[in-house]
């Protein structure tokens, strides 16, 4: 809250509506609408308003200088006013660290530093070593096992369409396509479409098979260490079991996998 204000404080700022400077508030607001209209995004991140996150930086110390100028007016002295400043930014900065604790100790979620690539440009080797392991296997896998122009379908893939530009996806959450989305009858929640997309009880399987047929499934599961995906088919049958590669460890005791099934008729 108390960063905000600093933001809304630079905008409202007279520096802030000159020409050319206005430029940056409109910026900034074109980009939180469409953040707004598109629903946000609930993880961690910021990377919906990671594109402005400089000029709402910028922003901020418009909004601070002009809160140091005010209170010096009315105090009539500089102490005070640089008081106030560093109150502000005394709380945003207790709470960015104590806010943020567990992601300095998380492997998975946790942050990284570019630094700690060695200020590498391989974008697979700034993913190794926490949570996008997986997509870089999964777009390893499909990049050298599926034809280009195939059509995938799949839930959470982050990153993988970007590491697999010859592969077509299929968004079966609905974030990414509107099909799925405005399906009647799907289940929406905080993630997306929630439907069971590998049968046919569910809003999902049944379009899949019916209207867009992709031609390969792929979906996520965790079994205990020693234990093997089962090949059996899905949708009754309109898609066969092609097969399971493992990804890396989640949870102790259990191998990950991912499952690819292919449309029966190729």
């Amino acid at each position: 809250a108390f960063w905000w204000a600093t933001v809304v404080g630079g905008v409202v700022s007279d520096r802030a509506r000159r020409l050319p400077n206005v430029i940056v508030p409109l910026l900034c607001g074109g980009q939180i609408v469409f953040a707004l209209r598109a629903g946000g995004d609930w993880m961690g991140g910021w990377r919906y308003l990671a594109a402005i996150l400089p000029l709402l930086l910028t922003l901020t110390l418009v909004g601070l200088a002009d809160l140091e100028e005010g209170v010096r007016r009315v105090s009539k002295g500089a102490g005070l006013a640089m008081g106030a400043v560093g109150a502000v930014l005394a709380v945003i900065g207790a709470a960015c660290v104590l806010g943020h604790g567990d992601f300095a100790r998380d492997r998975e979620g946790g942050y990284r530093s570019w630094a700690s690539k060695g200020f590498s440009r391989d974008q697979r080797f700034l993913m190794r070593g926490w949570l996008l392991d997986r997509a870089v296997v999964i777009g390893d896998w499909l990049n050298q096992n599926l034809p280009a122009n195939a059509v995938v379908a799949y839930s959470e893939m982050g990153v993988t369409p970007y590491l697999s530009p010859r592969l077509r996806f299929l968004d079966v959450d609905g974030l990414t396509d509107r099909g799925v989305a405005r399906l009647p009858g799907a289940r929406h929640e905080q993630i997306g479409v929630r439907d069971d997309y590998v049968t046919l009880n569910g809003v999902v399987g049944p379009y899949l098979v019916q209207e867009r047929k992709p031609d390969y499934i792929l979906r996520g599961t965790s079994l205990p260490v020693g234990q093997s995906v089962p090949p059996v088919s899905i949708l009754e049958g309109a898609y066969v079991f092609q097969t399971a590669f493992p990804m890396p460890a989640s949870e102790p005791k259990k191998q990950g996998w991912m499952v690819v099934w292919r449309v029966a008729d190729k």
